[in-house]
């Protein structure tokens, strides 16, 4: 069995790390877990021990069959082989905690899967890139904050994490990596989630631009409906996208929501 590069596979091998993985993650004993991309089945065995049920959806074929010759004494593992995107996690009863090492050049596709999945997930932990965890997490007036921090901000609550050394991996990779557990949270109440991602999609579209030349070059706003106060318009022209906390964002949003052109479409 070797390591295939074309799906990025490091393996993890330090059992300390999977022990802290399972702690981070409050896994208990009646929990549902959705394990994606299995490996060598290090963490799937421990996995195995605790929960009521595992699902490991596994892209390599090979690697999923030996992780089961390892777990074959156990019972409340369902196995896939596919890519994890093309998974119906409805297949799954009742809600359900992801737990990944995510390939790195995976990373938006997965968060983006959970996301849209949300509904189903009662939490997610997730071995990343440092460098792309710090993006998920990031406040306002950070260079890291952009659509992708508050389009995965809205859904969950980041409430632990720790970071793993590039040494805990066979083969080592090149950089460092962070487990982060998230939290689901319910969505504010009336909020048009398809509006309000395009909304956020374009203003950090250009991110040193201001919000209101975002809104005017994508056409996001009916010019011939804008009723805008002055004073409103004069704030969207002072303010860039990164200077606004999630909350604040949902705030414009709803204030212009009227002025919205449903024709537009992003540039």
């Amino acid at each position: 069995m070797i390591q295939k590069k074309k799906w990025g596979q490091v393996f993890l091998q330090d059992q300390n790390i999977v022990d802290k993985i399972i702690q981070s993650a409050a896994i208990e004993g009646e929990d549902t877990i959705l394990e994606i991309g299995v490996g060598k089945g290090v963490l799937s065995s421990r996995l195995a021990e605790i929960v009521d049920q595992l699902w490991l959806v596994e892209i390599d074929s090979e690697w999923l069959q030996y992780t089961m010759q390892q777990l074959n004494m156990y019972s409340n593992i369902n196995a896939v082989n596919g890519d994890i995107l093309d998974f119906d996690i409805h297949s799954i009863q009742g809600p359900c905690k992801v737990v990944a090492n995510i390939p790195y050049y995976l990373s938006a596709k997965i968060i983006q899967y959970c996301v849209g999945h949300a509904d189903k997930i009662k939490s997610v932990t997730l071995m990343m890139q440092h460098e792309f965890a710090k993006r998920l997490m990031a406040r306002p007036m950070t260079k890291a904050y952009g659509s992708l921090s508050v389009f995965f901000q809205i859904h969950f609550d980041v409430s632990n994490q720790f970071k793993v050394s590039r040494n805990c991996f066979f083969p080592i990779p090149n950089v460092d990596s962070i487990v982060m557990t998230a939290v689901r949270k319910e969505l504010p109440k009336e909020l048009d989630m398809n509006r309000f991602d395009k909304f956020i999609q374009t203003v950090f579209h250009h991110k040193r631009k201001s919000i209101w030349n975002n809104l005017l070059l994508s056409q996001f706003l009916d010019i011939d409906k804008v009723g805008m106060a002055k004073n409103h318009k004069q704030s969207l022209r002072a303010v860039r996208a990164d200077a606004l906390s999630v909350e604040q964002l949902i705030a414009l949003f709803r204030s212009i929501e009227d002025h919205i052109n449903n024709r537009s479409e992003l540039r």
